[in-house]
C-alpha cells in the first residue's frame, strides 16, 4: 500500500460522505455507501460484469478460472472475482464475512492487499488490518476449503506485526518449486527514520505460522521510488526469481512498477534497471499494486491497478483491475502493450530536454508529449496517447527532480510527480504561440514564453518586462531562468540573520553570564589543549597532596620535614653540623686552658715542648705567648691554685706528636 497520510484524508472523507449518505438516506434519499467501499465506487454484485475500483489486486489460478482479490471496496472486506480469459471479470462476492477479535472496527476497516494460495487442500487467505491495541496495520491469516470462501480467522492475534517498525502491510504468499511456502511484505518504515523494506519468511506446512526469523530482501534506492516501496509479489518463471513492487505515492503520476532478479526466496535482490519497468502512459496513471502469475499456457503475466487520466485521487477517480503479459529476456523484462519508459520516444521527434537535480542524467521531451528518461532522471509520466489538440513545445523539471511540466503550444500546462499547477493560457488567445516555459527557483512558479517575447507568469513568478511591444526580426525560441538569483538572494538574508542573531545571543549571555577579562575576546586558539594541560596538571597536583596525606599519616615526621624534603637538604645539614662543631669547640677550649680556636690552639702561657694537650696538633715555630702572655684571661698560670697539673708522660715526639693530656 502507500503512504498513510493521503489515505487517512480520503478516509475521513468517506466518513463525511457515508454521513450524508445516512442523512439522506433518513430524508427518503438513496441508500448509504456501504462501509470500506471507496467513494464513487460500483458494488461487487455477484455474476455481473465488473470494471469498477478493485486496488491492490491478487490473482490466484485454480484450473482454468482466475480468481482475483483486492482491498476492501464495493461494501465488501475482501471482493472477489473471477474470470477465464483474464479480460472479463465477473463478481463474485465476499471472501471475508468476519473478521478476529483484535481488529479494529473501523468504518471503513482498512482490509489491504490480500493474498491467497493453495496449500494442500484447502486456500490461505493472509491480510492486513489495524491491530486494535496498537492502531498499526499488521497481517494475519484465514483459511478456507474453496477460493472463494468464505474464508474463516480463528486467530487472537497477528501473524506478523513489526510495530516498531510502524506495522506490516501488503502481504504475498509464494510457494517454491520443493513446495516450502513463504511470506513476503512490507513494512511501513518511519519518515525520516527509518525507509520501507521488503521482508520475506518461510511459513509452516499449512501456512498459519512461521519458521526461523524475517529476512530483509529490498529497500528504496532509485530516485523513481521516492520514499515508498510497496506491494510485493515473487515468481519463480524459468528458473529465476523475479521480485515486482510499486513505489512513490500511490496518488500520483509518479506511481509506477519496478522489478529485481533475485537468486533465492530470501535474495539477495539486486534492481536490474534504474526506471521503473511499467509508468504512467496515455490514459494509465500511476500503475502499481503489481501480482504477477503464470497462466494456463505458460506465459507471465502481471496483474495491477492503474487510474484512467486525468485524475489521480479519490472520489473523482478510481483504481481499475489490468492484466498484461511480461515478455521475457535474457537482458531485462517488458511489459507487452505498454512503452518501455527508456523508449517512448523511438522514432519521434525530440523536442525539449532537461537535467535531473543530480546532474547525473535527462529527460527528453517529444512533440507527442512522451518522455523518456536517461540516467538517474524519474521517468513520472508522459502524454503519450493523449489527444493532444497543440504540440507540446517545453518541459521544465522542478527543484527537486522529483517533477517536471510540460507546456503545450497553446499555453496548456502537464504537472507529474510534485510539480505543481499554477495555471495556463489553454483559455487564452494567444497573438503568438507559447514556445518555452521556465520554473522558478522555488518551485512554486513558473514562466511561460511567446514567440512574440510575452510573458506569462503564474504562482510566485513575477513579471520583469517582455518583448511583447518590440518588432522582432526573428521570432523567440525559447527562455532560462537567471541562476537561481532569489535562491541565492534567500540564502545571503538568512546568512546574515544568522550573524546578527548569534551576535545579539552572545550579548545577552555576556551580559547575564559575565567573564573574566582574559576570556572575553572568545576561546583560546588552543583553548582544548591548555585546559586538557591544566586539568593534568591540578589532577598531579590533588595525587600528590594525597600521597603525601597517607604517607604522613602511617609515618610522621619531624615538623620542619613535614612539608617534604628541601633541594639543598645535605649541604644545609653539612653546614650545619659544622656550625654546631665550631660552636662547642669555641666554647671547651678555654675551660682547657687552651688558646685561639684554630687548629692551631695551644695552652696558654710560655712555650713548653714536654706539655702537649693530647687532642691539639702542634705548629712549630708559633710565638703564642707573645699573642697571649702570661697572666691573660684565656691563659690561666700553670701553678696557680686550682689549675690543673700537667703529666709528663708523652705520647710523641716532634711535629706531629701528639700532647700530653692532663693528669
Amino acid at each position: 500500500m502507500a503512504e498513510r497520510a493521503p489515505r487517512a484524508r480520503w478516509r475521513s472523507a468517506v466518513l463525511v460522505a457515508a454521513l450524508a449518505a445516512a442523512l439522506a438516506g433518513l430524508a427518503g434519499g438513496p441508500a448509504r455507501t456501504p462501509a470500506g467501499a471507496a467513494p464513487g465506487s460500483a458494488p461487487v454484485l455477484p455474476g455481473q460484469v465488473f470494471t469498477g475500483n478493485f486496488p491492490d489486486p491478487h490473482v490466484l489460478r485454480v484450473g482454468d478460472t482466475y480468481y482475483a482479490y483486492a482491498t476492501n471496496t464495493g461494501g465488501l472486506n475482501v471482493p472477489v472475482l473471477a474470470s477465464t480469459d483474464l479480460q472479463t471479470w465477473v463478481g463474485v462476492g465476499e471472501a471475508l464475512p468476519e473478521l478476529p477479535s483484535w481488529v479494529h472496527r473501523r468504518p471503513q476497516r482498512d482490509l489491504w492487499a490480500p493474498g491467497v494460495v493453495r496449500l494442500g487442500g484447502r486456500f490461505v487467505l493472509y491480510y492486513s488490518a489495524p491491530h486494535s491495541g496498537t492502531g498499526t496495520q499488521c497481517i494475519s491469516v484465514a483459511t478456507a476449503a474453496g477460493p472463494t470462501g468464505p474464508f474463516v480467522d480463528r486467530s487472537f492475534a497477528p501473524l506478523v506485526c513489526q510495530a516498531d517498525r510502524n506495522g506490516s502491510i501488503d502481504p504475498s504468499p509464494f510457494v517454491d518449486a520443493d513446495g516450502t511456502p513463504y511470506l513476503v511484505w512490507k513494512s511501513e518504515g518511519v519518515p525520516g527514520r527509518e525507509p520501507t523494506k521488503i521482508w520475506a519468511q518461510e511459513l509452516t506446512p499449512d501456512g498459519t505460522g512461521l519458521r526461523g526469523g524475517p529476512v530483509e530482501i529490498l529497500e528504496t534506492s532509485l530516485p523513481w521510488e521516492g520514499e515508498v516501496i510497496e506491494n510485493p509479489s515473487l515468481v519463480r518463471f524459468e528458473g529465476r526469481y523475479y521480485l515486482f513492487y510499486s513505489a512513490n505515492r500511490w496518488d500520483s503520476t509518479g506511481y509506477a512498477t519496478g522489478y529485481a532478479v533475485c537468486a533465492g526466496v530470501l535474495g539477495p535482490c539486486e534492481k536490474p534497471l534504474s526506471r521503473p519497468l511499467l509508468a504512467s502512459n496515455g490514459t494509465v496513471l500511476g500503475p502499481g499494486g503489481p501480482a504477477a502469475f503464470v497462466d494456463g499456457g505458460g506465459r507471465l503475466r502481471l496483474a495491477f491497478h492503474a487510474w484512467t487520466a486525468p485524475h489521480t485521487s479519490y472520489p473523482e477517480g478510481s483504481r481499475s483491475l489490468r492484466v498484461a503479459t511480461v515478455i521475457v529476456s535474457p537482458s531485462r523484462l517488458a511489459v507487452a502493450g505498454y512503452p518501455d519508459p527508456g523508449d517512448t520516444l523511438r522514432g519521434r521527434r525530440s523536442r525539449q530536454l532537461a537535467p535531473s537535480a543530480s546532474g547525473d542524467g535527462y529527460l527528453v521531451a517529444a512533440v507527442s508529449g512522451e518522455v523518456a528518461a536517461f540516467g538517474d532522471a524519474p521517468f513520472l509520466g508522459s502524454l503519450a496517447g493523449l489527444p493532444l489538440q497543440r504540440p507540446v513545445v517545453g518541459m521544465a523539471p522542478t527543484p527537486t527532480g522529483a517533477g517536471y511540466w510540460l507546456v503545450a503550444a497553446d499555453g496548456g500546462i502537464f504537472a507529474f510527480g510534485d510539480a505543481g499547477f499554477f495555471g495556463s493560457t489553454g483559455a487564452i488567445t494567444l497573438n503568438q504561440p507559447i514556445v518555452g516555459m521556465a520554473p522558478t527557483p522555488t518551485g512554486k512558479g513558473y514562466w511561460l514564453v511567446a514567440a512574440d517575447g510575452g510573458i506569462f507568469s503564474f504562482g510566485d513568478a513575477g513579471f520583469f518586462g517582455s518583448t511583447g511591444a518590440i518588432t522582432l526580426n526573428q521570432p523567440i525560441v525559447g527562455m532560462a531562468p537567471t541562476p537561481h538569483r532569489e535562491r541565492l538572494l534567500a540564502r545571503g538574508r538568512r546568512r546574515r540573520h544568522l550573524r546578527l542573531r548569534r551576535r545579539h545571543l552572545l550579548r545577552l549571555h555576556r551580559r547575564h553570564h559575565p567573564q573574566p577579562a582574559h576570556r572575553r575576546h572568545g576561546p583560546h586558539p588552543h583553548r582544548e589543549r591548555l585546559l586538557a594541560r591544566r586539568r593534568r596538571r591540578r589532577h598531579l597536583r590533588l595525587r600528590r597532596r594525597r600521597l603525601l596525606r597517607l604517607h604522613r599519616r602511617h609515618r610522621p615526621q619531624p615538623a620542619h620535614r613535614r612539608h617534604g624534603p628541601h633541594p639543598h637538604r645535605e649541604r644545609l645539614l653539612a653546614r650545619r653540623r659544622r656550625r654546631r662543631h665550631l660552636r662547642l669547640r669555641r666554647r671547651h677550649l678555654p675551660r682547657l686552658g687552651m688558646t685561639g680556636t684554630g687548629p692551631g690552639a695551644r695552652p696558654a702561657g710560655p712555650r713548653s715542648p714536654d706539655l702537649r694537650p693530647s687532642w691539639v696538633w702542634w705548629r712549630t715555630g708559633a710565638d703564642w705567648s707573645a699573642r697571649f702572655p702570661p697572666g691573660s684571661h684565656r691563659a690561666p698560670a700553670r701553678d696557680q691554685p686550682g689549675s690543673a697539673p700537667w703529666s709528663t708522660e708523652r705520647e710523641g715526639e716532634g711535629p706531629g706528636a701528639r700532647g700530653c693530656r692532663p693528669s
